[in-house]
């Protein structure tokens, strides 16, 4: 496999080479880096907010885990919940006011953090969505920040997600 790529600037363009090149090194990796498994872990009072997310992360080619999506009816909640949490590299936590005492977050978010811990074989993501504390256990890691709109969170996930050297 073989491609081509031409670098076309116009005369007085603001486009610095370095900005170009770092746009071509991100788009390289999505497509040929690791594979990004991505669970989502949320409230059922967070839905809204993890349909929009996930619209807004479809083109950054992960394979997301979203109950909505993967958990049919006949299904086992419980099997399919820890299946994908055996499985996921990344496992995306939507912090809110809502997600923090939510049992099923807690157990999702124990399992993942034991793995972290123990081969550290998943990455936690934290997602703020509102003003509500951090959990202690969190205060060391950086959170996506919603707050101020899901969008401007994604971007952080993707320069997380797909980094530039």
């Amino acid at each position: 496999v073989s491609a081509h790529v031409n670098m076309m600037f116009e005369p007085g363009s603001d486009i610095r080479v370095r900005d170009a090149i770092n746009s071509l090194i991100r788009a390289f990796r999505q497509l040929s880096g690791p594979e990004v498994r991505l669970f989502i872990s949320y409230a059922s009072e967070d839905t809204q907010a993890a349909r929009r997310l996930v619209r807004l992360i479809t083109d950054l080619n992960l394979d997301v885990w979203f109950a909505e999506r993967k958990i049919r009816v006949g299904d086992s909640i419980v099997q399919k919940i820890n299946g994908a949490l055996g499985d996921v590299t990344h496992f995306l936590l939507l912090l809110s006011r809502n997600s923090v005492n939510k049992p099923w977050v807690l157990k999702e978010f124990s399992s993942a953090l034991m793995r972290q811990l123990g081969d550290k074989s998943i990455a936690v993501l934290p997602l703020r969505l509102d003003d509500s504390p951090i959990p202690p256990i969190l205060a060391d890691i950086r959170y996506a920040d919603a707050r101020l709109g899901l969008e401007k969170a994604v971007r952080e996930l993707k320069d997380s997600l797909f980094p530039v050297l």
